[in-house]
């Protein structure tokens, strides 16, 4: 998939109970809050990717991806 590509990976680690709660509360979604496990169980982070929390607010989350790609926040 790399292969010749410039790609970095930013992989959301997050838990089962935040994925269900998340996933329920999301209207009309076409991923019922059932199938989380499932997806968590054949999910498998990258190599060389950005690991990060899920739980952590939205703009830490995007800092610091953008920190990672060498981007700036201005």
């Amino acid at each position: 998939f790399r292969s010749g590509l410039k790609v970095c990976f930013v992989w959301l680690d997050i838990s089962e109970e935040l994925a269900r709660e998340r996933t329920a509360g999301r209207a009309g979604h076409f991923m019922p809050s059932s199938l989380v496990q499932s997806q968590l169980d054949i999910a498998e982070a990258p190599e060389h990717a950005l690991v990060l929390d899920a739980a952590r607010p939205l703009r830490a989350l995007l800092g610091e991806t953008l920190r990672f790609l060498g981007a700036t926040t201005d």
